[in-house]
């Protein structure tokens, strides 16, 4: 697990840290099903303790995640004959959590010039995904090795096959922010006092005061990220390079097509973005024919 926090590498054949401290948290959220006979449990049980109004949406999704895993082993050791977790959704969240900034809240976020060095990093972060569709965690661990100012681009990317390690694009106004932070020095972009990665946690923490502090924002990074695939799509441009550098998969699109996306045509399709109203755009890349 600490090798995981540091690195983001994990142990063949374990769960992950993260999955592991949402299932223990879901453990503790979950007192009506102990000491209960578990082929005796039924959907309705399980349902009952996801739907428990207190509980936060992570915890709900690890709550259903271990009980899905619990069906499984007890499947798998004949302990139960129907694996009612089958029929057991994981929960959404709410459509407004992962709404994109506003135009006025992007020119916001630049007006903002505050001496809390722990102010300004979580303004950072924001506007960096919001013009690189990373997620923080994404941002925390880009190597400083992997920024190549000179060429206009950053390799970053975690979670899925789709996202890890994909080239992105600098957009010219993020470009003073990262060049503020880089150091050959050090090992990765975002360094804390101590001279050791800026970890999520201490990211949450700068966050926590910068939103305490400028109330108008109350968006997050995720929601930056929202943010740049919405724009892009705005200005029309095609959804495989939006993919390219989002990291999402291109469902049924050939992951050839994928992989040769150009560097000058996500450049290209970045350049566009400004956030201002009134701006469309038809954008195709070489491949494309009239």
């Amino acid at each position: 697990m600490k090798l995981e926090k540091e690195y983001h590498v994990k142990t063949e054949g374990k769960f992950g840290r993260k999955n592991s401290e949402n299932m223990i948290t879901a453990f503790k959220q979950s007192p009506p099903l102990y000491d209960k006979i578990y082929r005796e449990l039924r959907l309705s049980d399980f349902k009952a303790c996801v739907n428990n109004p207190t509980a936060k949406l992570n915890t709900k999704i690890g709550m259903v995640k271990l009980y899905k895993h619990m069906d499984t082993y007890a499947y798998s050791e004949d302990i139960i004959e129907k694996k009612y977790t089958d029929a057991l959704k994981y929960p959404t969240a709410d459509h407004n959590s992962r709404s994109p900034f506003t135009y006025e809240e992007i020119k916001y976020l630049w007006e903002i010039n505050d001496n809390d060095y722990r102010v300004q990093f979580a303004r950072d972060i924001l506007l960096l995904a919001i013009y690189t569709g990373c997620r923080a965690e994404e941002l925390l661990f880009i190597y400083t090795k992997n920024v190549f100012l000179d060429k206009n681009y950053i390799i970053a990317g975690l979670k899925t096959e789709a996202g890890t390690n994909r080239v992105i694009p600098i957009h010219p106004k993020i470009k003073p922010i990262l060049e503020k932070y880089y150091n050959k020095s050090s090992e990765f972009l975002f360094i804390s006092k101590n001279g050791k990665r800026a970890s999520y946690a201490v990211y949450l923490k700068r966050y926590k005061r910068f939103k305490g502090k400028y109330t108008m924002i109350d968006k997050t990074a995720h929601c930056g990220r929202h943010t740049l695939e919405t724009e892009l799509q705005k200005l029309n441009v095609k959804q495989t390079i939006i993919n390219s550098i989002i990291g999402h998969k291109n469902g049924n699109v050939a992951s050839d097509v994928y992989n040769h996306v150009s560097l000058e045509e996500k450049i290209e399709a970045i350049n566009l973005v400004t956030f201002e109203t009134g701006k469309i755009c038809i954008f195709k890349n070489k491949e494309n024919v009239s």
